[in-house]
């Protein structure tokens, strides 16, 4: 199951709940946040109202993994909430639907439940062919089942994407000059 934190509920203590509201607070600073959860996710659903509550009202907004395009606007943050690996398929697609929400210099930041370790050790290259820069596979618990709950974070390149410089029609390159042949 998803948590806030590795610890049991019982034991967290209040300033854990003070240091989620704090984060918050500066990921408002960056920009508003989408947050990512799969309603039928009913731990990653609790986690992800959770962190709502703890934002000013209007900014962030919620989206489902299917909807996450459907989202308007530029985020500073997508935050992923994710119980198991059945109810967010978070691969290459996924990841780029992320980036696609955010601005220049966005991160995503994602809490993922029940992968198995082998997934979980790719994520970092998922980043990377996905076009994020700074991915990073933060801690990780397993469980009884044999699987991990793991956090991830990366960000969208700060420079644009997409750009091309137009070489004309009449240009050509001398291949042999480039190899030095």
């Amino acid at each position: 199951s998803l948590s806030i934190s590795s610890r049991p509920e019982s034991l967290r203590s209040d300033s854990e709940w003070d240091a989620m509201a704090l984060l918050s607070c500066l990921y408002q600073a960056q920009g508003r946040t989408l947050v990512v959860a799969a309603a039928n996710d009913a731990p990653a659903a609790t986690a992800a109202e959770a962190y709502l509550r703890c934002v000013p009202p209007g900014a962030a907004s919620f989206a489902s993994p299917e909807d996450i395009q459907k989202a308007r606007g530029e985020y500073g943050f997508v935050v992923v909430f994710c119980s198991d690996a059945q109810f967010v398929q978070f691969d290459m697609a996924f990841l780029q639907s992320c980036l696609d929400k955010l601005r220049p210099g966005g991160h995503v930041v994602a809490r993922l439940g029940g992968m198995k370790p082998d997934e979980a050790s790719k994520l970092e290259t998922t980043g990377l062919f996905a076009g994020a820069v700074d991915s990073r596979l933060g801690s990780q618990a397993a469980n009884p089942a044999g699987k991990v709950e793991v956090e991830f974070s990366c960000s969208k390149p700060s420079w644009a994407t997409g750009a091309a410089a137009a070489l004309g029609g009449s240009a050509t390159i001398d291949e042999d000059a480039l190899l030095g042949e």
